[in-house]
This record gives C-alpha cells, structure tokens and sequence, in this order.
C-alpha cells in the first residue's frame, strides 16, 4: 500500500506509444503495476529531487503541433526574406557589372578622341608651318602685292571675330564714380575680358541688376585696344568708335557686339572702307580705297565683292561689270592706253577674260578674245551679237547702236 501511494505521489515521466501515427500521452494503468510488481527494477519510480521551480506541464499533441507550426512559419518567412536579399544584390551586382563596362567604354572613348585630337593638332600645325612656308615664298615673288594681301589678311580677321566680352566674376574698384539719368544704370568701373582683346578696365554705366555694362561706356584694354562708345547687355550696340591693337580703327555702328549698319574702318597701311556692314563684315553698299590709290564701290556680300561693282586701279582704267563672292562674272574692261575689252571672266583679275571682244584705241580694229587671246578679227555687228550671247551692253562710246 505504501508503494502504491508512493507512485501516486510521484508519477513517472509519460511515454508515447510506439508505432502510433498519432502522439498519445500514456500513463501505467493499475493492472500494468500489479503485473509488474514483481520487476521492482523496471517500474521503481526515480526518488524525488527538490526543486525551488514548479515542475513544467507535460506536453500536448496540440501545443507541441502548435509550436513546430510556429518555427517552421518563422524558417520559412527567413528563408524567403534571405532569399529576396540574395536576389537584390545579385540584381545590385549586374547593375553594377554593367555601369563599369559602361564607364570603362566611355574612358576608352575619351582616350580615343583625346588621340584623335592631339593628332589634329599636329596635322594642324604643319598645316599652318606649310601656309607660312608658301605665303612667305610668294610675297618675295610679287613684294608689291605684300601689302594688298595684308590688308586682305587683316579684313578676314576683323570679320570673324565677334565682339562679345566676358565678363570676370570678380569685380576691381567697385567706387562709383558718378551716375546717370536712368534709374537702371550706374557709372563703375569694372575689370571685363574680350575674346580677341583679353583683359581690360571698364568704365562707365552698368545694369543695376545684371552688372553689365549698358549705356555710354569706355573700355581700355591691356594690349593697346579702345573701345568707346554704346553697350547693351555686356557688348557694344548702337553707335562707338574701336582703335584696334594693330592700328586700325572703326568708326560706326554697332549691333550685339559686331559692326552693323553703317561705318568706317580704317586701316593702319592707309586703306579705307566706308559703307554698309553686317556681321562685322562689309556687307550692301561700300567703297573700298587700297592703301595704294586703287579702289571698288559697289555691293558687297559677307566681305567680298558681290553684285555690280567698279574697280579703279592706281595706275588707270576701269572694270565695270558683276562680280560674284569676289570674283569678276561679265563686264567691261577699259585699259589705260585706251583699249577696251569686253567678255566673260572667273577670277579675281579682270585681266584674265575667258571669252568677249577687244577694241583697239582708235576703234578701228576689233577682235574676238578666246582664253585671254585674240583669235579673229570681226565687224560691229558679230561684236554685239558676243556681248547679247554674254549679256552684256555695249558701250556707247564704242559707236554700235545694237543693245541687248
């Protein structure tokens, strides 16, 4: 009896059946005990251990499917999120595969016009050694023409540079020296840098609000160079006056920077444009005076003789006839000693006739001129029949009455 309450009082742990697909908690029944009284060894209950913690509960079917439930939940939601962050930095790797490959093509792009550029520069550079080379050769040929193609030098640059300053963030001297009747407008001075000029020191009216100069200004460059006259926005617009470096000077209108409208320009060999501009270019109506007496007046196109024309050389006669892009077309020749020639030309010299007519001084003979050669000699009438075939009317001093 006091065995069987000890067992009572102490039971042993539970045991699951074996074999069973279901978990079942077991206890010996009363019989078990009876049968297994005698194998006190198998049955013998563990003595009793103190504890200062209340033994846990024992566990159930529900709980323990519960709680595998519950991990297995937990292992899956951390494989899924592993899982999308393995993927990211692959997607993050590619991206960045890709973006090098990229940046590594852009180098190698960059090295190549860099290579390409460079070798620009040296073709470039012989290029001009050559040009030197030639122009000096031919100016020892025709030292006469030195001067003229200087000049023409001179007019190309004057053309395609722009008049547009930059401006220097940094102001120098910033007192005002005086003020104007517009409210938009101060008189400063101001340190102000052009293309084709470099660096210089303004002074006169700038914008209130943008600080640039607007309204009568004067601007004297480091290298010699003066400008004096209207500004808007930062560069020379309406009426001024410009002494170049070089000893040129220009006298005239101005629009956005460049000569446009009318004025004068003054070369330092003596020679003189006055007429029309655009684009910092003679264009419209002008007349040309060389250094050396000879002149043009006529129209003009982006600097170059273009429309009908008149060139005086400084050793007599004339050319009167059309030009094109500063070539002679058609026209009429009158030489110094008297003759006359008429035809058709392409070139610059209005010597060089491809086809017209020749009239000798006294009038008397007259010749058809084939590539600069008189071939044949005609009559008056076959004369005005080559000037209508090239367009050309006759000149009345020449006493044919035929016209085209």
């Amino acid at each position: 009896m006091s065995d069987h309450s000890s067992n009572t009082t102490n039971p042993a742990p539970p045991k699951r059946a074996r074999g069973s697909s279901e978990e079942t908690t077991l206890t010996p029944s009363h019989d078990d005990s009876q049968q297994s009284s005698g194998q006190s060894s198998l049955v013998m209950p563990l003595p009793q251990q103190p504890s200062h913690h209340p033994p846990p509960p024992p566990l159930t079917s529900t709980s323990a499917s519960q709680s595998a439930s519950s991990i297995l939940e937990s292992a899956r939601l951390y494989h899924r999120e592993a899982l999308s962050r393995h993927n990211e930095a692959r997607s993050r790797l590619a991206f960045a595969k890709e973006d090098a490959a990229s940046a590594m093509e852009a180098v190698k792009r960059s090295h190549d016009r860099l290579r390409h550029a460079e070798q620009c520069v040296v073709s470039t550079s012989q290029s001009v050694q050559r040009a030197r080379e030639y122009l000096k050769h031919w100016e020892e040929q025709f030292p006469h023409l030195k001067s003229t193609s200087s000049t023409l030098e001179q007019e190309d640059v004057a053309k395609h540079v722009s008049f547009a300053p930059q401006h220097n963030e940094e102001e120098v001297d910033l007192s005002v020296a005086g003020s104007r009747s517009a409210s938009n407008s101060k008189i400063r001075r101001k340190r102000i840098r052009v293309m084709e000029h470099g660096w210089g020191t303004y002074e006169g009216c700038l914008d209130s609000v943008t600080g640039e100069p607007t309204g009568r200004g004067t601007v004297t460059w480091e290298n010699g160079g003066k400008y004096s006259g209207d500004w808007l926005e930062g560069k020379a617009h309406g009426h001024g006056v410009m002494d170049y470096c070089n000893g040129d000077k220009y006298e005239g209108d101005w629009k956005h920077g460049s000569r446009f409208g009318h004025g004068t320009h003054h070369f330092k060999d003596g020679g003189v444009y006055c007429g029309q501009w655009a684009n910092a270019a003679p264009d419209g109506q002008g007349k040309m005076t060389l250094g050396n007496g000879s002149h043009y007046v006529g129209s003009w196109k982006d600097g170059k003789w273009h429309g009908h024309g008149i060139v005086r050389p400084v050793n007599g006669g004339e050319w009167e006839g059309v030009f094109e892009a500063g070539k002679c077309t058609v026209g009429t020749l009158r030489r110094p000693n008297g003759e006359i020639e008429i035809g058709r030309y392409d070139s610059v010299n209005p010597d060089d006739v491809k086809e017209g007519v020749w009239w000798s001084e006294d009038r008397r003979s007259i010749m058809r001129v084939v590539g600069g050669v008189k071939v044949e000699e005609i009559d008056g009438e076959g004369a005005a029949l080559i000037a209508g075939r090239l367009g050309i009317d006759l000149p009345k001093d020449l006493g044919v009455d035929h016209h085209c």
